[in-house]
């Protein structure tokens, strides 16, 4: 009998062992299911927490990055319309001085685009409506021979722009029009319609009224090229004055 009591405790312990390792190890084993579960859950949770983060971070510099553009291009037109600006008031000054004081220059023969062929850059003539209708009196060819001079301002002026569809011009209360023109696309002859050796009248165009309507420089509202309508234009003028006012 000791040796079955005996037997039975060793019995007892071993299988008392065995439970508690059953036990332990199946504890074990759902800790580690537990915490796989949780590390993947946690994973997902980073992963999509990290595409959000993504998302939002590409949207933000995107969003910079657009409002950084708009704010240089802002800066950009801010700059190339104040020099216009300046340009034009240049412009205005210095043929209220020819103008004013004709006695101070010589008449000057412009180029005649209805004879001459006319390149980017050179400055050209128009006579203009009244001349086609009247005729040009010795008084008004002088008077534009004088105003001509400006020839001196506006063809390096026109240079400064020879990137851009740009004209650097004068137009007179009497309908005649010296100009200066840029045609970046065009390494020939400037395009002219016949109807701009004389029926082209500066005092109908925007830019004029404008600056007639403001009496000080001033930015036009876009308006479409006189013969070349896929060129919409936008006019900055003023206005100028000879010796009478």
């Amino acid at each position: 009998m000791k040796w079955n009591i005996q037997k039975r405790l060793l019995v007892l312990v071993l299988a008392a062992g065995i439970l508690s390792f059953l036990t332990l190890s199946g504890l074990s084993f759902y800790g580690l299911l537990t915490v796989r579960n949780e590390m993947e859950e946690m994973g997902d949770d980073l992963s999509k927490a990290g595409a959000n983060f993504t998302e939002s971070l590409v949207t933000y510099q995107l969003k910079k990055t657009l409002e950084d553009l708009a704010k240089a291009r802002a800066e950009f037109i801010d700059r190339e319309t104040e020099t216009i600006r300046s340009d034009v008031k240049i412009l205005s000054r210095t043929m209220t001085q020819i103008a004013s004081h004709p006695e101070d220059y010589k008449p000057v023969k412009l180029i005649n685009p209805q004879f001459e062929p006319v390149y980017n850059t050179q400055t050209y003539l128009t006579y203009g409506p009244d001349v086609k209708r009247d005729g040009l009196t010795p008084e008004l060819e002088y008077e534009i021979g004088i105003a001509s001079n400006i020839r001196t301002s506006l063809t390096p002026l026109a240079g400064t722009f020879i990137d851009y569809k740009s004209s650097c011009y004068v137009g007179s209360k009497d309908g005649w029009f010296i100009c200066s023109s840029v045609f970046p696309d065009n390494n020939g002859p400037l395009p002219f319609e016949e109807s701009e050796f004389f029926d082209y009248d500066p005092r109908e165009r925007p830019w004029y009224k404008a600056a007639i309507a403001t009496n000080a420089p001033v930015f036009s509202d876009l308006y479409a090229h006189v013969n070349i309508s896929k060129y919409q234009l936008i006019g900055c003028s003023a206005p100028y004055y000879d010796a009478s006012g």
